[in-house]
């Protein structure tokens, strides 16, 4: 399976940097060292719900009290849509499994994930606003979890890591990291395998291939049709339905709440479209996820 440098879909050149990634091993948080936790052990048993899927299912409608899922970012003109994207899914799985209500800070993620990937990737490390990986993401995430937006607010920019709240942080804020999820990529690929995640889970961190006609995207199912290739972009999969006959899925960009349809898009599903189903990682308790 690939994985891609992500980069900002601002900027008026993109590019794109791939390698095959590893399966992550769920328990990687018994490690201190990113290096020694890419496991090769097989995950052996998921938890599932034993029911029906629905036609249509949407995450913000299900959890309407959720700050994650119904509060859109914007990551501006910085390639840092990785650490959004791998924020969001994680505060999301926070509410969803551990009632724990927050806005993650993707900031406090650029600042603190300099991470690299084993050998011979060791040159495509977590560079903040240049790119960074959500393979290398999800390891970060669960071994450290996350800290409220905040606590540590978007500066555009890699800043020092420090565990106190920024200068910049409302009054009142204190330092506090948030955790107990594990992450993983050990998972069925295909809709139906990635509907049945979702529903027992929560979002889905996936990243495309992002072209130009997709920034032009104000409402309705997307497929890609025309345009130059801008590069991969991450985005978390909050939901699925259906229109028309069509199948799509429903994405939780970090664009701001004025892109698309209130911050989020549609797009086909089950086609792998712009490779969007080709891989993808979601975080769960930890005792869900063993080998």
């Amino acid at each position: 399976m690939s994985l891609t440098l992500f980069l900002a879909l601002y900027s008026p050149s993109i590019c794109a940097l791939s390698y095959r990634s590893p399966k992550l091993t769920p328990f990687h948080k018994l490690h201190s060292n990113h290096t020694t936790s890419l496991g090769t052990l097989p995950l052996h048993k998921l938890k599932y719900k034993n029911e029906d899927l629905p036609k249509f299912y949407d995450l913000q409608e299900k959890y309407p009290e959720s700050k994650s899922l119904n509060t859109v970012l914007s990551q501006g003109g910085c390639g840092a849509c990785w650490a959004f994207a791998a924020t969001g899914a994680y505060a999301d799985g926070l509410y969803i499994h551990k009632g724990i209500n927050i806005v993650g800070s993707p900031q406090y993620m650029m600042n603190c994930d300099r991470a690299c990937p084993p050998e011979p990737f060791q040159d495509r490390c977590q560079v903040g606003c240049g790119g960074g990986t959500l393979y290398m993401s999800t390891l970060y995430l669960s071994d450290y979890g996350i800290i409220e937006n905040d606590c540590c607010p978007y500066r555009a920019s890699v800043n020092e890591c420090t565990m106190k709240c920024s200068q910049s942080a409302p009054s009142g804020n204190r330092f506090k990291m948030h955790g107990d999820l594990c992450g993983t990529n050990r998972v069925p690929l295909g809709k139906d395998g990635m509907k049945r995640i979702l529903y027992q889970y929560g979002p889905l961190l996936v990243g495309f291939d992002s072209f130009s006609d997709i920034k032009a995207y104000r409402g309705g199912v997307y497929s890609h049709k025309s345009g130059s290739y801008d590069g991969y972009h991450a985005v978390r999969i909050v939901g699925w339905g259906e229109e028309n006959g069509v199948d799509y899925w429903i994405i939780h960009n970090s664009w701001g709440p004025g892109y698309g349809e209130k911050g989020r898009f549609r797009m086909i599903a089950g086609t792998n479209d712009c490779k969007l189903e080709a891989e993808y990682f979601f975080f769960a308790p930890c005792e869900d996820l063993y080998f």
